[in-house]
């Protein structure tokens, strides 16, 4: 992750700024993970970023946890198991565990395991995010604490029925929703106190 982070450092001060980004499963780990540590350890109030797009995003707990936030056993279990699950592939998330992902983003107390109370607020990702994923994939409760740590109010969640599956084939079904809440960002990124010092 480390060298990932430097790498996207590197390209974003050397070719930016950009208005904003749109990542993947793994790459919207390490983007959540940069914007985390660029608020935190470098106190910008500044993003590198106007808005965020993940898709199938999820949060580093390891990095959480290397940054001396306290990291319950159950939300690192559940990682562990929506990694088994996803790795059995055909291994659906059930009907209760969409209705528990949809409480869980506002149970502060228990977002998956994960006490959101306990995560100082400048590692929270306070810029206009957007979040796509299929309502039955297993990697939901992971999916769910990476939306969680984003602003409420400035945070969309578009969670669609179909097949999961590893190739994003689902993705060319929902171009229109993706591309909705790619342009509910970018409006949401202009609001005043919102845009980068360019």
């Amino acid at each position: 992750m480390d060298d990932a982070t430097i790498w996207l450092t590197l390209k974003i001060y050397e070719d930016g700024p950009y208005d904003g980004v749109l990542a993947f499963s793994e790459g919207a780990e390490i983007v959540s993970t940069f914007f985390m540590f660029e608020q935190y350890f470098r106190g910008l109030d500044s993003p590198p970023f106007n808005f965020a797009v993940f898709v199938n995003g999820s949060l580093s707990l390891g990095a959480l946890k290397a940054w001396g936030v306290s990291v319950p056993i159950a939300a690192s279990e559940i990682v562990r198991e929506t990694k088994s699950r996803r790795a059995q592939h055909g291994n659906r998330f059930s009907r209760a565990g969409v209705v528990a992902a949809r409480r869980a983003l506002y149970d502060s107390d228990n977002c998956f395991g994960l006490n959101l109370n306990h995560i100082p607020r400048e590692l929270k990702i306070r810029i206009p995010t957007g979040h796509l994923w299929i309502e039955n994939d297993p990697g939901v409760p992971t999916f769910t604490h990476l939306a969680a740590m984003c602003d409420p109010y400035l945070r969309e969640i578009f969670s669609f029925e179909g097949v999961a599956s590893e190739n994003y084939a689902w993705v060319s079904y929902h171009e229109a929703e993706l591309a909705n809440c790619v342009v509910e960002c970018m409006r949401k990124g202009a609001f005043p106190g919102q845009s980068q010092a360019r």
